[in-house]
């Protein structure tokens, strides 16, 4: 049955012959095209100019396939009426010397105008902009004005089914069902030969291969050398800041990197040390009472007991226990505080097991629990967390009282250190403030002008560093200022060491809140340069490669590791190809540990302060983010402000729970407060929308359209049930058999109602249950309903619930209107 009509016009201008032949030829694609989707396409062209005697019956072809012509005209216009056979085995026609103009024909159709007369040629500039015409006043010139105008029958939904061969349900037969499977378990699985196995956790096994060392090596070459030059000031800075020694932060920057590059996915994001993670470190160290300093020292407070058998109580918080032999033959049993060097690496260690546990599972897509604005509100609060524990070394204190952890733990920190303002070092104030000034005014102005002229960035952050050096070298910085220095740096790498497997219990839910958080900003970074670049990113093998280089480096003094932003994007931007660029830092970086690490004892400690600082500059202005979407939605700035408000006063890892139990939250509020939209249409058309959005929408009486967009389930049903209830009131209360006239409006006012599931994702039970109540209620009423626009897999579960047959389900929504209009 044919329900309408969908038009095409399209307008030209004058042009030259080349663009005219470049239009007859789209005008021949279309034709293409569009006998495939109808019995019969009508062209009209409407012409303003005098009738021209080759048109008038004459025979065109377009493609190869016939056009037989009839002409009518009158005072104003000649319209050509040319009706398109399918058969092909018509007699050669000649080509008609006039060129016939059409827009590309697509679905999405942002508007159409009709044209018949000379009357209504004004409107012609209501026309798809695929076109490509943006001169409106050429396009109303009317003497330059052709239309052509395509029309096609609408299928309803009994045609559509039989043309497009319908499956049925039971057409899903075992061996679809097997096949399916067979997918799926080898998406999970992957190839399960050795070489498969391989090939699927090395990456690097295909890529190596294919590496051009002409136009590759070089590139790398000077991405390698560029990141590590940053690394080394970043790790060592990001080190003090997790609570640890600056050599501890070289190994991050080392050993993890080295097993990235043989398993990770991405060729742009670079691995070591992270601010954000730093600082959770440092928070999981404060929440154990850590101490700081080497494992195989004793501190100030350790207590030696001399015996041959001395049995002593240990708690988490002081469990290292040492045996050793004294010069006198007998043993002491050592008590050594628990150092932070412990802790982190215990954690380090679970959380590659967790990493590596959900990588197995293909649990990549958990990271998307992790929100933008989530992630936006929790790094703004971490910026103050680390620039506050980077005021205790630009200020010059010491020995300043611990805060520990836990809620309102940076509030107090404030409070401490006004506290002790008279404890603050003048001299250290004034160094940072220049170093603060040099670094903040090369990064905002002299970089930006420097970069025009030179793609090759300058390393400002480690220039400083040497500069810091020196200075504090040639005027004795430690003992003429009283400027903490770094001090001791080990020289080479460390033995193995097994970390403590005892402590995993007490670290487990901070370790796989450092994991999902750690393994979120990697992905996300990754994700952004595969997109630029237009490769693929594996979720599942990141997690695998973040795990195995977490569970390896946590042998070797290292923290759990994560990408940068700041070294990713310098690494991209410098052109770095491949992970070769992480081999040639690894390098460099081993060059300084072996060689010069003890130029780093001079280092004063403020200078990394300084360069960390400055670098969280992008994280404060992250703050600009909350009016963005606040405007866009008011439940995700509302997700935005609690949990930044939560980590700033809670904690860190209290203030992430949070956020993400509020951004949960905010998804379900989205899903049980849904989307109904009561429809109308747009005059002489086909279009339906929403009536609250549009002013000149027309509807039909006794008939109601509505949209549900959401999925319908248990959260939701009782909304759905009552808003639709609402504009269908109940005849209970209404004595009809005594009240003609209620009984009339009742029966006459709203006798259909169309559902349009087109926007349901997915149904359940208690959403069908609730279907089949509202269409029982509106029965009762004399009120027919019917479903439109559902999806095959909504119409498959409705099939496997033995949803009532009798209740018709249509395909369009332009089909079912007309069959209740005749009601």
């Amino acid at each position: 049955m044919s329900v309408g009509n969908v038009h095409l016009v399209s307008i030209d201008r004058k042009m030259s012959s080349h663009q005219r032949i470049h239009q007859q030829k789209k005008v021949e694609g279309i034709a293409n095209i569009s006998l495939n989707m109808a019995d019969e396409i009508v062209y009209t062209r409407v012409n303003t100019r005098p009738t021209i005697a080759d048109h008038s019956g004459s025979c065109q072809s377009v493609n190869g396939r016939s056009f037989s012509s009839s002409t009518s005209s009158n005072s104003a216009t000649t319209n050509t009426i040319t009706t398109l056979s399918r058969s092909i085995s018509s007699p050669p026609c000649r080509k008609s010397s006039t060129p016939i103009m059409s827009a590309q024909y697509h679905r999405n159709l942002e508007s159409y105008a009709t044209t018949t007369n000379n009357n209504n040629l004004g409107s012609c500039h209501t026309l798809c902009r695929g076109n490509g015409i943006s001169d409106k006043s050429n396009m109303c010139e009317h003497k330059q004005t052709r239309c052509i105008e395509i029309s096609r029958n609408v299928l309803d939904s009994d045609t559509f089914d039989h043309r497009a061969q319908r499956r049925h349900i039971n057409e899903r037969n075992s061996s679809d069902l097997m096949v399916e499977n067979k997918s799926t378990f080898e998406n999970v699985c992957g190839n399960c030969s050795l070489i498969g196995c391989a090939r699927s956790l090395f990456p690097i096994i295909d890529w190596l291969p294919k590496y051009s060392i002409k136009s590759d090596l070089l590139p790398d070459l000077i991405s390698g050398i560029t990141i590590s030059i940053l690394h080394i000031p970043q790790g060592i800075a990001y080190s003090l800041l997790a609570g640890l020694g600056p050599v501890n932060g070289l190994y991050v920057s080392f050993f993890p990197v080295l097993i990235y590059v043989l398993m990770g996915t991405s060729p742009h994001i670079s691995i070591g040390t992270f601010a954000i993670a730093s600082i959770m470190l440092n928070n999981i160290a404060m929440k154990m009472g850590a101490q700081n300093g080497p494992i195989d020292s004793l501190s100030s407070n350790s207590i030696i007991e001399i015996g041959n058998n001395v049995n002593l109580t240990s708690n988490l918080n002081q469990p290292f226990m040492n045996e050793s032999l004294i010069e006198d033959g007998t043993t002491a049993n050592v008590i050594i505080p628990l150092q932070t060097i412990e802790v982190l690496t215990s954690v380090g260690l679970l959380c590659g097991f967790i990493q590596l546990a959900m990588g197995f599972l293909r649990l990549g897509s958990l990271s998307l629990i992790l929100s933008e604005y989530l992630v936006s509100a929790f790094s703004t609060a971490i910026a103050f967390h680390v620039a506050t524990s980077q005021f205790v070394q630009i200020l010059g204190f010491e020995n300043l009282p611990r805060t520990g952890s836990g809620p309102f733990k940076l509030i107090r920190t404030w409070i401490i250190m006004y506290e002790h303002a008279n404890m603050t070092n003048l001299n250290s104030i004034i160094f940072s403030f220049f170093m603060i000034l040099i670094l903040f005014t090369f990064k905002e102005w002299i970089e930006p002008m420097l970069k025009k002229r030179n793609s090759f960035p300058i390393p400002i952050d480690l220039l400083m560093v040497i500069f810091a050096i020196l200075l504090s070298w040639l005027f004795k910085f430690n003992q003429t200022f009283d400027i903490q220095v770094v001090k001791h740096v080990p020289t080479g790498l460390p033995k193995p060491t097994v970390p403590r497997l005892d402590l995993m219990p007490a670290v487990f839910v901070d370790s796989l809140i450092l994991s999902i958080v750690c393994f979120a900003v990697s992905l996300s970074l990754a994700k952004i340069f595969a997109k630029k670049h237009g490769y693929r990113v594996d979720p599942n093998q990141e997690l695998v490669a973040l795990g195995s280089a977490n569970v390896f480096s946590s042998f070797f003094l290292s923290y759990p590791c994560s990408a940068a932003l700041s070294r990713s994007t310098l690494q991209e931007k410098v052109g770095g190809r491949t992970q070769i660029a992480g081999l040639v830092s690894c390098a460099i970086i081993l060059t300084v540990l072996l060689l010069l690490a003890p130029f780093l004892y001079h280092l004063p400690k403020c200078a990394l302060s300084c360069i960390i600082l400055v670098a969280l500059k992008s994280m404060f202005m992250q703050i600009k983010d909350l009016p963005t979407f606040w405007r866009i939605s008011k439940l995700d700035g509302t997700v935005w402000f609690v949990t930044f408000s939560s980590v700033i006063i809670l904690d860190i890892d209290l203030g992430l729970i949070i956020g993400i139990s509020i951004s949960i939250f905010s998804l379900l509020i989205r899903l049980a407060i849904p989307r109904m939209n009561w429809l109308g249409q747009f005059a002489t058309t086909e279009i339906y929308a929403e009536i609250d959005a549009y002013r000149d929408l027309s509807s039909y009486p006794g008939l109601k359209i509505v949209r549900f967009g959401s999925p319908l389930f248990y959260l939701n049903v009782e909304v759905f049930k009552d808003r639709i209830m609402a504009e269908f009131p109940s005849n209970i209360g209404i004595d009809l058999e005594n009240c003609d006239a209620a009984k009339e409006t009742l029966s006459h006012e709203k006798r259909a109602l169309i559902i349009d599931l087109s926007g349901v994702s997915f149904i359940d039970k208690p959403g069908i249950d609730a279907l089949v109540e509202v269409i029982r209620s509106l029965q009762e009423q004399e009120i027919i309903t019917c479903l439109a626009t559902c999806p095959y897999h909504i119409v498959d579960s409705l099939h496997r619930a033995h949803f009532s047959n009798a209740l018709r389900i249509y395909h369009f929504l332009a089909e079912c209107i007309p069959q209740y209009m005749t009601l």
